[in-house]
């Protein structure tokens, strides 16, 4: 295209040039059409964008979504509610999700899933399952064996995976943030618990990969929520940072979090500015301390009231799932009203073998109950405070989140630890975590412009590398292993690093762990204990080192990150050899070589030799490098060594100096002849140092070696959460699909079902009304009403289990054999509208061709014709309305209607369009010109004439101000040479010294003289002026004559 673009060389030929021109102007076309597809396709994809955020709690989640004209909104469900239960529920054919799932928990408990995100990513094995059993027990948990995770045993003997149940959740998240916004949703932030492991995260990603969600990122809730804060407060933010504590008691566990809000200064395409940020500095939590473990201390003490109370039960009510289900719904609501009141009243009916339960539970009672979790409530806020290294006095504000905080008990505990007057109660402990999530998600996409607000999270667990290293002693071979911290604990995130391992020619392994778990409690100490958290196996190490014998080894290097979503990567792994000088310019000999460097200096790339491949180092290995020993050097350290001037710099540097001050010297003293000599054999003694100093520059300066990178082949096994099998992932995808197809036609054949029965009990109703029995026969009648009471007993037998297809087959036969009653009954409803409509129309044209004709200007408006046709039409329409409608006054209404409604406001249309035709044409009229009268042209020539005259004043001006200023030139002439001449009579005349002090009294008197003359001369002038202007105004010739 762009040779198409040439100009054409000097002698061609205007016909080549037309050529050319046609071709640029081709390319020119065809350049904006692609441009302008390119914008198209840019526009529509800006405004298909929409982002969506699940806060995933232990028993609500809340849905958020963000897209163009709709910022930060919480999405409603089906229900019209801004929060979900976290339940999933599968009885038979029935999948149910939130609220009816909750029902099903109740009415029957194994049949629905709740609590799930306490079992995700966790070991079979794992305290936290346990716990789970022990809380519900009528769920039948198995063992997954291969991937040692935890299965829920459903109907069939179906089985589902804790990540299949949660998919199905964010699956209906999707529908309902769809619905909401009436745009398709792909991209998501997910929200986690801050305690969240590697495998409870990855576990979440694989739930959201089977229902094809794409996973912007897993953000903390505690982060999410600090933001939601900061981002409506960001006005008030400055240098100084503000300490905020969160303190969030949820349903499960309770989080404390201390947030540094403030400003910094970050760098963007060239202009620094301000913005703000938020850095977590202290996390503290309990996994166990929340609402759920207060509802089940409150369930064990109504279960040992109801027996106590009813002694003689047949069974153990413990073991009935209905009535344990019962009470922990009950106890959940007693606990909620109990944090607003003294005392309250626990009533169930039917709680068990048709027992009521009724008692009385005061505030007291609760609060004794729950003595031991109060006092682990001071626990979280010590363990933040360590982790930030702060005490109280450095918390601003305390900040309360999640419904556990609603209990008087616990705010008085917090008032007492915080040392604080009062505690914030200013942020929707729903909603937050949602909407910051949604936030961030909208900053992470590239179609929203969001107001930057910098987030620092944490690393909550320290993480480190374990690999083996051999010895020999006494001719023996031992193996030893090591242990390297990678991570350190609330290391800030993202971030990146690189391990190095030396001594190793050979393939080898090596583990990541966790690190020192001390600061965890027992139970979630047990879940993250492991021996091994990835195991990484790198293969091709040993045929580097071959490959490159002759080289230094300096190492195999891996590079990790710890991603924003909490994550540890590696990202790939170099084996490392240094080439020295000498080598590294024995292989620039080759041709090649040369050919290179010749079009690398053509193209001006101003690198030397060897600076490439050490600068690629430096800059990929991140801000500290990790060797095998466990030190940690910064990699800016080698560059500032390297950066350091040598002496012989300094040397060559205070040289200059002297030489710029000695010249300067030289400037000053030019007269004297023994400086200069002593210059002279300065500067040849400074020449000689110069000389000396370069030289030596020239053979001291070394040649950097040449880094050579080998990437090295690896493969992760993850030991903690194994990876999910292609085949079983499939499994589980389809397995997921074919549920979603069949909630679809559930859907479709509710629908049709619904459509039929209120075909069927709204043609029923209608039969019995005066007005349809008027227009039908008592036969007909009674031919529809036996077959509307057989489609109501078929619906309520036969019908039951019937598909889609098989409802809209009886609705479509019921709708055929009423057609013609309902067209009747459709056009007694609508023929008034039409026929009040058609009149209008008559009387609106009638008066129309009355008025338009008496007016005087309507045959310069109108041809006779316009007049005709519009005639024509009101009387074609008029005597078609009038004929019709006599018909129909004497037709039967039981029979086929004459003419419909819709017949009428064809006719109305034609007369309506001759109608606009004439309005328009008068609307859009233009009058001819009238010719304009003798009076008002000799009126405008008058006008003209003194216009004219006015310039001509302007023009005679002109010329007498320069003839004026000609004469001012010739009398100031004239009188300076009579000045002269006084002058010099006057020096003759008188002595030196009177002359000195008389000049310049008559050089001022001469100046004023000259300065009075000019200003009468001017005053003569412009009496001249208005004498010509006053003649010029008196006569005034005509226009022709000018």
């Amino acid at each position: 295209m762009l040779n198409r673009c040439n100009f054409s060389q000097p002698g061609t030929t205007n016909n080549k040039n037309n050529i050319k021109t046609s071709k640029i102007m081709e390319c020119r076309i065809c350049c904006c059409l692609v441009l302008v597809a390119i914008m198209s396709l840019n526009f529509q994809y800006s405004d298909s964008i929409a982002v969506m955020s699940v806060d995933l709690g232990s028993e609500w989640l809340k849905v958020a979504i963000v897209k163009p004209g709709v910022p930060m909104e919480i999405a409603l469900n089906k229900e019209s509610r801004r929060k979900t239960p976290f339940a999933v529920s599968m009885k038979g054919i029935e999948r149910e999700f939130g609220d009816p799932a909750m029902t099903v928990a109740v009415k029957q408990p194994p049949k629905s899933y709740i609590y799930l995100m306490n079992l995700l990513g966790k070991k079979f094995d794992s305290p936290a399952v346990e716990t789970y059993r022990k809380r519900f027990p009528h769920y039948t948990l198995l063992k997954d064996e291969e991937r040692g995770t935890v299965l829920f045993q459903g109907e069939d003997d179906q089985k589902h995976s804790v990540e299949e149940l949660v998919a199905m959740m964010l699956n209906n998240t999707r529908h309902t943030a769809e619905n909401f916004a009436s745009h398709p949703m792909k991209d998501v932030v997910l929200t986690v618990p801050v305690f969240f492991n590697q495998a409870e995260r990855r576990a979440l990603i694989n739930a959201a990969n089977m229902t094809k969600l794409n996973v912007l990122q897993l953000m903390n809730d505690n982060t999410a929520v600090a933001l939601n804060y900061g981002i409506f407060r960001a006005a008030t933010f400055n240098s100084t940072v503000k300490n905020v504590m969160f303190f969030d008691m949820g349903s499960s566990h309770t989080t404390v979090t201390i947030v540094g809000y403030g400003t910094t200064k970050v760098k963007d395409r060239g202009f620094v500015e301000t913005v703000p940020q938020l850095v977590i500095k202290g996390v503290g939590f309990d996994t166990t301390l929340g609402g759920l473990e207060m509802d089940m201390r409150l369930r064990e003490v109504l279960v040992k009231e109801f027996k106590e109370k009813n002694s003689k039960l047949k069974k153990d009510i413990t073991k009935n799932p209905r009535a344990m289900a019962k009470l922990l719904k009950e106890s959940r609501r007693v606990r909620q009203v109990l944090s607003a009141n003294t005392d309250h009243k626990a009533q169930i009916e039917n709680v068990f073998e048709e027992k009521d339960f009724r008692m009385k539970v005061s505030r007291a009672q609760l609060e004794e109950i729950y003595a031991d979790l109060f006092a682990r409530v001071e626990k979280p806020i010590k363990m933040a405070l360590d982790g930030a290294a702060m005490k109280m006095e450095d918390i601003e504000t305390v900040i309360l989140m999640g419904g556990g905080t609603r209990i008087p008990k616990v705010q008085e505990i917090l008032l007492k630890t915080t040392q604080k007057s009062e505690l914030g109660k200013n942020i929707n402990t729903d909603e937050a975590a949602a909407l910051g999530a949604v936030y961030k998600a909208a900053d992470l996409t590239a179609g929203f412009k969001v107001k930057r607000f910098l987030v620092k999270d944490l690393n909550l667990f320290p993480i480190d590398i374990k690999f083996e290293r051999s010895s020999q002693t006494d001719g023996e071979t031992k193996s030893k292993t090591i242990t390297r911290n990678l991570y350190h604990r609330l290391n800030p995130l993202p971030q990146k690093k690189v391990m190095t391992f030396n001594r190793k020619p050979n393939d080898f392994h090596f583990n990541s762990s966790y690190g020192d778990l001390t600061f965890l409690n027992d139970e979630l100490k047990g879940t993250l204990d492991l021996d091994t958290l990835i195991n990484y196996r790198l293969s091709g190490v040993e045929e580097a080192h071959k490959k490159n014998e002759k080289l230094a080894q300096k190492g195999v290097k891996a590079y990790f990150e710890l991603d924003e979503s909490g994550l540890l990567n590696l990202e790939k792994v170099e084996a490392h050899f240094e080439k020295s000088p000498e080598q590294a310019e024995e292989d620039e000999q080759s041709t090649f070589q040369k050919l290179g460097s010749k079009l690398s200096s053509f193209f001006g790339s101003g690198k030397k030799d060897g600076e490439g491949e050490e600068g690629e180092e430096g800059a990929e290995e991140g801000s500290e490098k990790k060797t095998e020993d466990g030190g940690e050097k910064k990699s800016g350290e080698e560059k500032k060594s390297e950066e350091k001037p040598t002496k012989d710099d300094d040397k060559k540097k205070k040289d200059e100096k002297e030489k710029t001050e000695e010249k300067k010297e030289e400037k000053t003293e030019k007269k004297e002849d023994k400086k200069k000599a002593d210059e002279k054999a300065t500067d040849d003694k400074k020449n000689k140092t110069d000389d000396k100093a370069g030289n030596k520059t020239e053979e001291v300066k070394p040649k950097k070696p040449v880094i050579v990178k080998e990437n090295i082949d690896f493969a992760l096994n993850f030991m903690d959460l194994p990876s999910v099998e292609k085949e079983v992932f499939q499994a589980s995808v389809k397995k997921l699909n074919d549920l979603q197809a069949r909630d679809l036609a559930k859907f479709a054949t509710e629908k049709a079902r619904n459509e039929l029965e209120s075909h069927v009990f709204e043609f029923k109703d209608k039969l019995t009304n005066e007005e349809v029995e008027a227009l039908s026969t008592e036969e007909e009648r009674k031919k529809l009403t036996e077959a509307l009471n057989q489609a109501s007993d078929w619906l309520d037998e036969e019908g039951f289990d019937a598909d889609e297809a098989t409802f809209k087959k009886k609705l479509k036969e019921l709708k055929e054999l009423s057609k013609e009653l309902r067209l009747r009954m459709k056009e007694t409803e609508e023929r008034p509208k039409a026929i009040a409509s058609m009149l209008q129309s008559l009387n609106l044209t009638s008066g129309f061709l009355v008025s338009m004709k008496k007016l005087p200007d309507a045959k310069e408006i109108y041809a006779e014709k316009d007049f005709t046709d519009i005639e024509k039409v009101y009387t074609e329409t008029k005597n078609w309305f009038t004929t019709n409608w006599k018909k129909h006054n004497e037709s039967d209404p039981t029979k086929k209607p004459v003419f419909l409604s819709k017949d009428i406001l064809y006719e109305q249309n034609k007369l309506d369009r001759e109608m606009v035709y004439l309005i328009n044409k008068a609307k859009y009229y233009v009058p001819k010109p009238k010719p304009k009268p003798k009076a008002n042209t000799t009126t405008e020539a008058g006008k003209n004439t003194t216009k004219t005259t006015s310039d001509e004043k302007a023009k005679t001006k002109t010329t007498d101000e320069k003839k004026t200023e000609e004469k001012k030139g010739e009398k100031k002439d004239e009188e300076v040479k009579k000045d002269e001449e006084v002058k010099k009579e006057k020096t003759e005349e008188t002595k030196e010294q009177t002359e000195s002090k008389d000049a310049p009294k008559e050089e001022q008197k001469s100046e004023k003289e000259e300065t009075k003359q000019p200003e009468e001369t001017e005053k003569q002038t412009d009496n001249k002026k208005e004498s010509k202007t006053e003649d010029s105004s008196k006569h005034h010739e005509p226009e022709d004559e000018l």
